[in-house]
């Protein structure tokens, strides 16, 4: 059984933040300073290249890539833009 204190999941989420990016990406920052990046998607043209950002993005690799930690939720393309890993 899990016991879940409201109080203080209240106080987690009012001092957590989150910049809108683009359609489901942003980045949550604490209140500590972690970051987490959630659902990458900067590049236009994915879909084979039918979707794009409308309107032009103001966000640019510099701005993300010092963050802590990366969520996606799933691998569609607009959550999970493969072109912006790098694998090795």
């Amino acid at each position: 059984m899990i016991i879940i204190d409201y109080n203080v999941i209240e106080y987690i989420f009012k001092k957590m933040k989150f910049k809108f990016i683009s359609n489901a990406c942003g980045i949550f920052s604490s209140v500590s300073g972690n970051t987490i990046l959630c659902n990458l998607w900067i590049d236009d043209g994915v879909f084979d290249g039918l979707w794009c950002h409308f309107h032009k993005l103001k966000t640019t690799f510099d701005d993300i890539k010092n963050v802590d930690a990366l969520y996606i939720s799933h691998v569609h393309p607009d959550h999970f833009d493969a072109r912006n890993f790098n694998y090795r």
